[in-house]
C-alpha cells in the first residue's frame, strides 16, 4: 500500500490511500496558506512515530499538532508496515489453502491444473521485482536444460539407428551376393557378431568413416580349435558359406528346396528337404549319411 498526503498543514491531517507497493514513499510539507503564530512542533505521543514502535499500536495525535518531514514519514512507514504485515498473513493463508487442495486426492486432475495456475498467479503478485526476475531466470534455465536433454537423447537414438542400418545393409548385400536361401536368416545369425569400426588411412589414423566388421566364430584349419576371425561382411559370409553350406543355394543341385514341404531331416513329397530349416548338426549328419537328400552328389565314386 502507498500513502498520499492530501494536505499536510491542516488542523487535522488527512492521509488518503491507494493500492501499490509502499517502498520509498515520501511526503512533502506544503507552506502554510494563512500566517499563524509560530509554535514549537511537539512530538506526538503514542506508538507509530518512533521507528522502533509497535506498528499495530494506535497513534494518538493532537489535532493542533504540526509535523515535520521526518515525523510524517515515520508515521507513513509505520502504517505501511502494519498494512504489509496484514497482507502477508492473508497471502500465507491463501497459499496454504491452495497447497492443501492440491494435496487432496478427492480433487480432480483438471481442477488441480487450474489451481496450480491460480497459485502461481498469487505468488507472482507477492514477489518483489528481484524475486520475480530470479524466478523467471530459473524457469528459463530449467526449460533450456530440459530441451537440451531431449536433443541429446534424440541424437543418441538417431546415431544408434544410423549405425544399425549401416551394419544391416552391409550384411544383407553380402548374403544376397552369396546366394543365401534366406538372406534375412543369414543376417539374423551374423548380426550379433558384427560391429562398426573406424576406417583408417594409409598412416593408420582414423578417417572419421565407419565400416562393418564381423567377428566370425571359425575353426583353425591346422589345429581344429575354435577361433574368431575378423573380416568384412563379404569375406565373412563367404567363409560362412563353407561352414554352413545348407544356408546357401550354390551348394545344392538345381531345384533343391523349391518343392520341399517339410523341415528338419524329413523329406517332403518330392523327396527333398527344406535346407533352410536344418540345423548345422542335422545338415552335417545328412551330408555324411545321404547327401542326395540335400541335393548333393553321392559320396560313392563311379
Amino acid at each position: 500500500m502507498k500513502y498520499r498526503v492530501s494536505s499536510l498543514y491542516l488542523a487535522n491531517p488527512v492521509v488518503s490511500l491507494y493500492e501499490g507497493e509502499g517502498e520509498g514513499v515520501t511526503a512533502t510539507v506544503a507552506a502554510p496558506t494563512t500566517p499563524t503564530t509560530p509554535t514549537t512542533p511537539t512530538t506526538p505521543t503514542g506508538a507509530g512515530v518512533s521507528g522502533g514502535a509497535d506498528p499495530n499500536a494506535t497513534v494518538n495525535v493532537d489535532p493542533n499538532t504540526r509535523f515535520n518531514q521526518d515525523q510524517l514519514n515515520t508515521i507513513i512507514q509505520d502504517r505501511l508496515a502494519k498494512d504489509r504485515k496484514k497482507h502477508e498473513e492473508k497471502y500465507k493463508a491463501l497459499e496454504t489453502t491452495y497447497q492443501d487442495l492440491l494435496a487432496n486426492e478427492a480433487v480432480s486432475e483438471g481442477a488441480k491444473d487450474d489451481l496450480k495456475i491460480q497459485l502461481e498467479d498469487l505468488r507472482k503478485q507477492h514477489r518483489t521485482k528481484e524475486e520475480q526476475a530470479k524466478h523467471e531466470k530459473n524457469q528459463l534455465k530449467d526449460s533450456y536444460e530440459g530441451q537440451l536433454q531431449q536433443y541429446k537423447d534424440a541424437a543418441v537414438h538417431w546415431e544408434s539407428e544410423h549405425k544399425s542400418n549401416l551394419i544391416e545393409v552391409a550384411l544383407m548385400n553380402a548374403a544376397v551376393a552369396h546366394d543365401a536361401f534366406m538372406p534375412s536368416q543369414v543376417l539374423s545369425i551374423v548380426r550379433e557378431w558384427t560391429k562398426l569400426v573406424d576406417v583408417l588411412d594409409e598412416n593408420e589414423k582414423p578417417t572419421g568413416k565407419l565400416t562393418a566388421m564381423v567377428d566370425l566364430p571359425d575353426v583353425d584349419a591346422d589345429t581344429g580349435k575354435a577361433i574368431v576371425t575378423q573380416s568384412a561382411p563379404m569375406e565373412a559370409i563367404e567363409r560362412m558359406k563353407q561352414l554352413q553350406p545348407n544356408l546357401f543355394k550354390a551348394n545344392v543341385v538345381s531345384g533343391v528346396g523349391g518343392n520341399s514341404t517339410t523341415g528338419g531331416g524329413t523329406p517332403g513329397a518330392d523327396g527333398q528337404i527344406d535346407l533352410a530349416a536344418l540345423t548345422p548338426e542335422q545338415f552335417m549328419k545328412l551330408r555324411k549319411e545321404d547327401p542326395t537328400k540335400l541335393g548333393l552328389r553321392s559320396n560313392q565314386r563311379r
